[in-house]
């Protein structure tokens, strides 16, 4: 599967979920433009703006080694449009 760049995707890493877009892939990493890490509460799927706990918030990309990426696809629609109103603070 190929994407573009700024395509929003979901990653599936050893370590959880991230949504974020898509910005480059090489044969050993892949660029993903403003992470979030997906997780789920009592309300449902919470977008979290720091991918570990100590980490920085609001990193402008993060980069996965190819050996960490359980697969990445397109994401749902409802989820991106969350997705690009948390990243922009656009209601869509």
């Amino acid at each position: 599967m190929s994407f573009s760049k700024n395509d929003v995707v979901s990653v599936v890493t050893l370590a959880g979920e991230i949504i974020g877009k898509f910005q480059s892939e090489t044969t050993t990493e892949v660029v993903i433009g403003d992470p979030r890490l997906l997780s789920q509460n009592e309300q449902g799927l919470v977008l979290i703006p720091s991918l570990c706990m100590t980490g920085k918030p609001e990193l402008d990309e993060v980069t996965f080694p190819k050996t960490s990426v359980v697969l990445m696809v397109p994401t749902v629609e409802e989820v991106e449009k969350e997705y690009r109103a948390n990243t922009s603070g656009i209601l869509i």
